[in-house]
């Protein structure tokens, strides 16, 4: 069972506004499979607020559209690395086949890569 007791809030993890955890159940048999940290409104308030920040003075904005097309790539392969793990967590929390979810993450990935490739040949 995984449990996320902090919320991640500007690039840090840290402590919610209230002590309550939510119950993950799965919707295909109940059992409990998580506990997840509940964002409170003050927590919203704070996570756009850093993310406001960041997207008017973060070094995204100023980051040059092939070094994005980097770093997203880099991002695609590590998420593909994971990509196992990451079905069988969708298919634990939604209730799909892991069939399907296995499925969902390669599609990801080539549609992933069809957009990068497409960000390289555009005429920034």
């Amino acid at each position: 069972m995984i449990t996320y007791d902090r919320l991640f809030i500007a690039g840090v993890w840290s402590e919610p506004s209230g002590a309550g955890l939510l119950e993950i159940r799965s919707p295909h048999d109940g059992v409990v499979i998580g506990r997840a940290a509940q964002a409170l409104p003050a927590d919203v308030d704070r996570a756009v607020a850093a993310a406001r920040a960041v997207f008017e003075e973060g070094v995204w904005r100023g980051t040059p559209p092939l070094e994005r097309v980097a770093v997203l790539r880099r991002f695609n392969a590590l998420r593909e690395e994971g990509a196992e793990r990451i079905a069988g967590l969708i298919a634990a929390e939604n209730g799909s086949a892991g069939w399907f979810t296995r499925a969902g993450q390669s599609g990801l990935t080539r549609q992933a890569e069809a957009y990068l490739k497409a960000a390289e040949e555009f005429g920034w």
